[in-house]
C-alpha cells in the first residue's frame, strides 16, 4: 500500500519490490509524504532521485519519505546497523580466535 499525502495528480510506479528494498518511479504534482504500508524500523534508508532522504513516521508504524513536485525516483532499502556491528564483532571474534590458536601452535612447536 502506497500513497501520497498531498492534493493534486499523483502516481507511483513501482520498478523493484523485495523483502529489504523496493524502487518506485514517482509523480507528484506539488510533492509531499508518499506513505508506504512497510512498517518503520531504525535501518531504513531513503534515496529521492540519488540523494538521502530522512525516512520519517506517519500513523507510528509505516514509512513516509518527503517527495519533491514533479517525477521522482525513490530507492528504499533496509540496512540495519545492528547486522553491521553484528558482523563486524564476529569478524573480530574470529580473528582474535584464529590469532590464538596461532599463537598457542607456534609456542608448543618453539617450545620442543
Amino acid at each position: 500500500i502506497v500513497q501520497i499525502a498531498s492534493s493534486g495528480k499523483n502516481a507511483v510506479q513501482f520498478q523493484s519490490v523485495g523483502r529489504a528494498h523496493f524502487s518506485a518511479s514517482v509523480q507528484s504534482e506539488h510533492g509531499g509524504l508518499l506513505v508506504t504500508g512497510q512498517n518503520w524500523l531504525p535501518g531504513w534508508r531513503a534515496k529521492v532521485n540519488g540523494k538521502e532522504q530522512p525516512v520519517l513516521r506517519a500513523d507510528l508504524t509505516f514509512i513516509a519519505i518527503p517527495v519533491p513536485p514533479g517525477k521522482s525516483r525513490l530507492e528504499l532499502t533496509y540496512r540495519p546497523d545492528s547486522v553491521r556491528y553484528g558482523l563486524l564483532i564476529s569478524g573480530l571474534t574470529a580473528l582474535l580466535l584464529l590469532v590464538g590458536l596461532g599463537w598457542n601452535w607456534y609456542h608448543r612447536r618453539v617450545g620442543k
